[in-house]
């Protein structure tokens, strides 16, 4: 099968114990590529679980029957992979730079690697940054620093 064919996320039967609970039981889910998904639910229903296991932060129960997949592949460099994910955590706004312009949050490395808040990034990783940006609605964010966000705008790329 293709990258292109795969959907970017599947898991099958994925269950994931933390501490004593079972945190997620059995969950399946697959988004296609280009298919946009919100995750929802009260506290406690495995919604930071769910994250936590796609970024390898947890580690489901190793069973015959459950998988997860990334764009048709079982096994990936998870750094690599992290490139891959628009993925804002909370810990990096909250250690940050409060100088940081929002666009910085669009492009992974930046995410990945706060120290290279002092390099200049190529001109194309800014555009495409603020390009993302557009498509989201929140170009009004890409120049704001981060100190004059509230944390709802700062985690919204």
């Amino acid at each position: 099968m293709s990258d292109r064919a795969a959907p970017l996320l599947e898991l099958r039967n994925v269950s994931v114990v933390r501490g004593d609970n079972l945190a997620l039981d059995r969950v399946s889910l697959s988004i296609e590529q280009g298919e946009h998904l919100c995750i929802l639910g009260p506290n406690g229903c495995g919604k930071s679980t769910l994250i936590k296991t796609l970024t390898r932060e947890c580690y489901p129960i190793a069973r015959e029957e459950s998988s997860i997949r990334i764009l048709g592949r079982d096994l990936w460099n998870i750094f690599d992979c992290a490139r891959c994910w628009g993925l804002f955590r909370r810990t990096c706004w909250l250690h940050a730079p409060r100088t940081r312009p929002g666009w910085t949050w669009c492009y992974p490395d930046f995410q990945q690697h706060p120290h290279l808040s002092q390099s200049q990034p190529q001109a194309e990783h800014r555009e495409r940054a603020e390009e993302a940006l557009t498509r989201l609605g929140i170009a009004h964010l890409a120049k704001r620093p981060l100190a004059e966000m509230s944390s709802g705008e700062a985690s919204a790329p």
